[in-house]
Order: structure tokens, then sequence, then C-alpha cells
């Protein structure tokens, strides 16, 4: 009787412990991560800027869904996006990096850095939808990864011209003209975040 005590008394903590590994060994179906980006976009010989914040959660092993907010500089127009973003790890390697390929896509809006001025008209900008296809290579290291990426950028813009009158006539007034505009970027961003 002690010595089937005894091996109970060994045994129960190993029996514990081991459940306890199978644990944490399991991954978790959805877990929180964030990361902050930066980077450059290209058209022709000029280069902007873009930095974002994204937040969301990881589905099973492959699949990130997150929603973020940035700014995008144009040249002399400016937008704040807000986004979803989806991402799959298409392959996965033994040390825990990655490549991915992801989405953001939303609506941005937009204003002018230094608004122009014009004697014979007026113009006004808003945002619109926003696009960005890209993939990647993610870089794990413990909890935090570091992530760069390459891909395209669109940015829907309307511009609105209103003609200044030489006589001020509430009947004849001018009536303002829209031209709609998509901004193509090429895009180069890193990005480093947690989980």
């Amino acid at each position: 009787m002690k010595n089937l005590l005894a091996s109970f008394l060994l045994l129960t903590p190993l029996v514990f412990t081991s459940f306890d590994n199978k644990a944490q060994e399991t991954p978790r179906p959805c877990s929180y991560f964030f990361n902050v980006n930066g980077g450059t976009l290209i058209s022709g010989n000029t280069a902007n800027f873009t930095i974002s914040t994204t937040h969301g959660v990881t589905i099973g092993k492959n699949l990130r869904v997150g929603a973020g907010i940035g700014y995008v500089d144009y040249g002399n127009v400016t937008t704040i996006p807000i986004f979803t973003n989806i991402s799959y790890d298409v392959i996965h390697f033994k040390n825990g990096n990655a490549v991915f390929a992801a989405a953001n896509y939303g609506w941005a809006s937009a204003s002018f850095q230094h608004k122009p001025y014009y004697y014979a008209f007026t113009e006004t900008v808003s945002g619109g939808q926003t696009f960005s296809p890209h993939i990647g290579y993610r870089i794990k290291c413990n909890q935090f990864n570091l992530s760069i990426t390459v891909g395209s950028s669109t940015q829907q813009i309307k511009t609105t011209f209103t003609d200044k009158p030489l006589v001020i006539d509430p009947v004849f007034a001018p009536k303002p003209s829209n031209e709609n505009k998509n901004l193509n970027r090429l895009m180069f961003t890193v990005s480093v975040g947690w989980k």
C-alpha cells in the first residue's frame, strides 16, 4: 500500500506536467497581433512616404485579419486611410519565418498639404477608396517579427474646380466641375510587430 501511494505521488506531477506541455504546444485558434508599418511610395522619379498601424487576430496558423489606420503623403495631397487587412501565409519555414500574401482595403480622407491658389478658379480635394495588395517575408524572433513587403497602392481622390467670377452674380453663379483621379504607386514597406 505504501509503495502504491508513493508511486501515485511520484507519477501524478509527471502526468499533469505532460498534459501542461501538450497544452502549451497546441496553438491557440485565435491570438492577437499588431504591427507598425513604414515605407515609401514610388511613381516615376517621385518618392513619398507612408506610415500605418494594424491590429487584429491570427486565425489558425496561416490567416490574419485586422484593421488599421495610417497617414500617406502623395506630395501635394495627403490622406488618412482607415482599412481592413487580410493576410495569408503561403510558405512556412522551420525557423518560424514565412512568405505571405496580403491586401488592405478601405477608405481615406484627403486634403491638400499646400492648398493651391489660382486666379481664375478654386480647387478642393476629397478622398475615396484605397486598395493595396502586396507580398512579403516575415522574420520571426520569439514573440516579435519583422516584415518586408512589396506591392502596389491605389488611392481614389476627387478634385472639384469652381470658377471665380469677375462679378458676383447669384443668378449666374459658376457651377463646380469634378474630376476623379487614381493615385497609383509602387509600394515598399518595413514593419515591426508582436506575434
